[in-house]
């Protein structure tokens, strides 16, 4: 089956400066500790706007659960207290921007990475394979993401004033 191909914007995310951040809970670690991390990140990055995969299923336990919304507590946080525009974008949507529906045939981890490779020219290629591993396709979701973010909000981002943080 062959992947549509979106429409091309005027405007692309680049693959170097997309990625992902392991907030996994390491050996000897508090379960706090992912959420540590990711305050220190964004704090590092101090980003205007924040975008993240807003993930509207059934997880696959309470753990998984109070990961996902524990982090995107942070983000949120991290936008209120700094001004950074932040919001979800959701699954259905990456989907469709990737292979040109929301689900079902065809919408699965390889054909999104395959889009990802084509549209964003990506050398060397992420692998497609259903067996490879989980960076590929969420570094492909963030580019995704990130595509999204700069067709739909970019144009309406505000610059944050960072002189009055410093006030706080």
């Amino acid at each position: 089956m062959e992947v549509p191909q979106p429409v091309t914007p005027e405007i692309r995310a680049n693959p170097d400066n997309a990625g992902i951040w392991t907030l996994q809970q390491k050996r000897y670690e508090g379960y706090g500790m992912r959420f540590v991390r990711l305050h220190n990140l964004l704090k590092e990055m101090d980003p205007d706007m924040i975008a993240y995969e807003q993930v509207n299923f059934q997880h696959k336990s309470t753990a998984a659960a109070e990961a996902y919304y524990g982090i995107v507590c942070k983000i949120k946080e991290f936008g209120e207290l700094t001004g950074a525009d932040y919001f979800g974008v959701p699954t259905g949507d990456v989907k469709r921007k990737a292979v040109g529906k929301g689900g079902g045939k065809g919408t699965n981890k390889p054909y999104i990475v395959r889009a990802a490779n084509r549209f964003f020219s990506i050398d060397p290629p992420l692998s497609d394979s259903e067996a490879a591993s989980n960076k590929d396709h969420n570094t492909a979701d963030a580019l995704w993401i990130m595509q999204i973010m700069l067709e739909n909000y970019a144009d309406g981002a505000r610059k944050r004033d960072r002189s009055k943080e410093e006030e706080r």
